[in-house]
């Protein structure tokens, strides 16, 4: 019986982890346009849309840090090789 509980609990973690992984995956990826069109806003001559543009930057890459500090709550699992 605990045997089974112990088993229940590592499945669970498993997908936690599984989950928070392909969160931070997603999250990262759907940034990756936005970081890239505030990139180029920033080689605007309006000065209106650089410091639009800095702010969109400044935000995603606090968003995109947030994203990395997971790591230490949930690391990484190490990919199985087929």
């Amino acid at each position: 019986m605990q045997q089974d509980t112990r088993v229940r609990t590592a499945d669970r973690i498993d997908e936690l982890e599984r989950l928070v992984a392909q969160m931070r995956h997603d999250v990262c990826g759907a940034l990756s346009p936005a970081m890239l069109m505030a990139d180029l806003l920033l080689t605007q001559p309006d000065p209106k849309v650089r410091v639009a543009a800095e702010r969109i930057v400044t935000a995603i890459e606090r968003t995109t840090a947030l994203v990395r500090a997971s790591r230490t709550l949930v690391p990484p699992r190490p990919q199985a090789h087929a």
